[in-house]
């Protein structure tokens, strides 16, 4: 974790919600990004970060980037990447179609808790050890109410985090060919 990495896109140390994948139309990005302008508008302390590149880059930089809380980075990979998440505070990933959301795992391993739409394989990943929420993807309200809950002062964030890394430990290959005997 480093808590100066999110300087470099104009961003201050505070609450960090990460979204990383292709940046396009069917990643349901939009009802995201307008979720958290209402959060934005009551918590001052919370940033969005969208991390990756696709068709849909230069429409949701125009409507967001704006937005002084909302950073886009573009391609981050390797050990760029690890520190993004690392350096993150919850992962947030509103895509409707992923049949299984690598980027879910990888948020977990850095003990990201993550909120993922209720369509597809995320929701799997997140409900079997409690890792994270999962919302109506469709429903901007949903998502807003559900990063209101990641910081909430009641513990959320730090029981959502201990089921990430389980999660994460979990997620071997070894533990799924187990299954398979």
């Amino acid at each position: 974790r480093n808590p100066d990495f999110w300087g470099a896109f104009g961003l201050n140390g505070r609450f960090k919600f990460l979204c990383v994948g292709r940046i396009a139309k069917e990643k349901n990005l939009a009802v995201l990004g307008d979720a958290f302008l209402e959060v934005a508008r009551e918590d001052a302390s919370v940033n969005l970060v969208f991390v990756g590149d696709g068709p849909e880059l230069d429409a949701m930089r125009k409507r967001y980037a704006p937005h002084p809380r909302i950073a886009f980075t573009g391609v981050l990979l390797g050990e760029r990447l690890a520190e993004a998440y690392a350096s993150a505070d919850a992962f947030v990933f509103p895509s409707l179609t992923d049949t299984f959301g690598y980027a879910v795992l990888e948020a977990h391993a850095s003990g990201l808790p993550a909120i993922v739409a209720d369509r597809g394989g995320p929701p799997e990943i997140v409900a079997t050890h409690g890792s994270g929420l999962v919302v109506d993807g469709a429903s901007r309200r949903a998502w807003a109410g559900a990063m209101r809950s990641v910081r909430a002062p009641d513990g959320t964030l730090a029981r959502l985090r201990e089921g990430a890394l389980a999660r994460a430990r979990d997620s071997r290959w070894e533990t799924a060919l187990a299954m398979l005997d």
